[in-house]
């Protein structure tokens, strides 16, 4: 018994020898990345790798960038074809039973303090009668069952979403948006028709305090 004990322990040490990779949870998946060392048999393939670093406490200002792009587009668009200016675009290949993402990010947060965002969206000098919005999600018409913005563990957040007192529109009549917004000075939820136009008409309200406000702890 004692000698099979024996010839069983040196098969499973060659065996874990010949295979690192099955050793790969004793590495975190976070250091994975920061280092780029995946022990997943080496298997790391990449279209363009950057990794930069800056002190920004040598006294001046500046920036950092995994990767910067700049795109450009001038004249009016025609009837020819496709009029698309991006200046970062990924595509995903999502050919079997796997997680696949378009764009991803990781912020990793060593310092207490200053802002981490994973991702920031500005609009410099947007000029009047551009359709402007912050992220567009565009399925296909015939997809069912999507998830338009999914947030994980709830009571990591303080405020989930923070739009405070901004138009709402959940629902439209033929092309005419139905939605709502809250008004601190009434205390009210307040919902209209043709939200945002400039003849909105208010439809109704619901009042959120009654003069009755308490401590959460104490309904």
């Amino acid at each position: 018994m004692l000698r099979l004990l024996l010839v069983l322990a040196v098969i499973l040490t060659s065996s874990l020898a010949a295979h690192p990779g099955f050793a790969e949870n004793s590495v975190s998946v976070d250091q994975q990345k920061i280092g780029g060392n995946f022990r997943a048999n080496n298997n790391l393939y990449t279209g363009l790798k950057v990794d930069t670093s800056m002190d920004f406490s040598t006294g001046s200002a500046g920036a950092s960038f995994g990767m910067y792009s700049i795109a450009r587009g001038t004249g009016d668009g025609g009837p020819w074809g496709v009029h698309d200016i991006v200046g970062v675009h990924g595509t995903a290949i999502k050919n079997g039973q796997f997680w696949a993402a378009g764009m991803h990010c990781d912020v990793y947060d060593t310092v207490s303090g200053g802002t981490s965002i994973c991702l920031n969206v500005e609009f410099p000098q947007t000029q009047t009668g551009t359709y402007t919005i912050g992220i567009n999600m565009q399925p296909d018409v015939n997809a069912r069952g999507l998830v338009g913005i999914q947030m994980q563990n709830f009571k990591s957040f303080k405020t989930a979403i923070d739009m405070r007192n901004a138009n709402w529109i959940f629902g439209d009549t033929d092309t005419v948006p139905f939605g709502m917004r809250y008004n601190p000075d009434r205390q009210s939820l307040e919902f209209f028709r043709a939200i945002g136009w400039v003849d909105e008409t208010k439809v109704g309200e619901v009042k959120m305090d009654f003069g009755q406000a308490r401590p959460a702890d104490k309904w």
